[in-house]
């Protein structure tokens, strides 16, 4: 009981039973058609064997006065019924004309047929066995219900009931995209164009900067050789793409100007979003003298997720 208890639920049974009651009228539906075909292939039997053996039977005949041979026929309906009994018909002689056989069951019902013959019309009266109140139930649909169960129960495991939870809508990052083919900056929905030398700037800078989270850039010191590298690589696509036929330009000069232009789109860009300058802006100087000429414009907050170069 316990093992039931463990690995079936109540709606494991209310499938058994569910599928046991279907099965069940079922298998009563076919075994009551299955009866009735019986018993008509009984009677269509009988008559059949009496149309054969007329000839040979002394009935009585009312219409000429023929008394028959009563102990002949009964004889006969005895042997007949035996005969029906042996093929396990439901059916059973009760009389032939005025003969009555002797038989010991308690019909229900009697079916009367008529027998068209020479010169007379021959009586056929014929008793149906009512089935019992069982007969209609078996075992099998029991079986089947059981097998069904074993073959259903992994999907009628009982599923928890699932709890609610609020959670905060996520806020998807703004990510800003440096396009080369488009020559523009973009944020959101947001788009601002760019020049071509600071464009290449700003792209080598974002790279260089990624990969050299703690360097310093000073623009009163030479700028790095990887970051030229990157610049130049940067330009010489603008090239394959059709922006310029201009040469290569020299990226160590002027270049407070080139970061002017830089902020200026970059301020245009974030106008809505002030909060992300620290990421993407190139830092101003501060003060006068020997600390403005020290000034470091790397960006040092950048993160590899929250920006993206396309047309590369």
């Amino acid at each position: 009981m316990y093992y039931l208890r463990k690995h079936f639920t109540r709606y494991h049974w209310l499938f058994f039973v569910f599928s046991y009651v279907v099965l069940q009228v079922a298998f009563s539906s076919g075994a009551s058609l299955q009866r009735q075909f019986n018993i008509e292939r009984g009677i269509l039997a009988v008559e059949n064997r009496i149309s054969l053996d007329l000839a040979h039977l002394s009935l009585p005949n009312p219409e000429l006065n023929m008394a028959g041979n009563a102990s002949q026929v009964l004889h006969y309906l005895q042997e007949l019924n035996e005969a029906i009994a042996a093929q396990s018909l439901p059916v059973s002689i009760h009389s032939l004309q005025t003969v009555v056989a002797d038989t010991h069951t308690s019909p229900k019902q009697e079916i009367v047929r008529q027998l068209i013959a020479p010169e007379q019309t021959i009586n056929l009266s014929l008793h149906v066995e009512e089935p019992g109140w069982l007969s209609g139930l078996s075992g099998y649909p029991l079986l089947l219900a059981g097998l069904l169960l074993i073959l259903i129960r992994p999907y009628l495991k009982r599923k928890p009931v699932p709890v609610t939870e609020h959670h905060t809508a996520e806020i998807i990052p703004l990510t800003l995209t440096l396009d080369l083919t488009n020559k523009a900056l973009t944020l959101g929905n947001k788009q601002v164009p760019l020049a071509n030398k600071p464009l290449c700037f700003y792209a080598a800078l974002l790279n260089y900067c990624q990969q050299h989270p703690e360097v310093r850039l000073c623009q009163h010191h030479q700028l790095p050789d990887a970051l030229l590298e990157l610049a130049d690589k940067y330009f010489l696509r603008l090239v394959e793409l059709g922006h310029t036929i201009r040469k290569r330009p020299d990226f160590n000069a002027n270049l407070e100007k080139m970061l002017s232009e830089i902020r200026a789109a970059l301020d245009e860009l974030l106008s809505e979003h002030p909060d992300l300058k620290p990421l993407y802006y190139p830092p101003k100087a501060t003060g006068e003298g020997s600390r403005s000429r020290m000034h470091n414009f790397a960006l040092t907050h950048l993160q590899p997720q929250r920006w993206d170069i396309t047309g590369k």
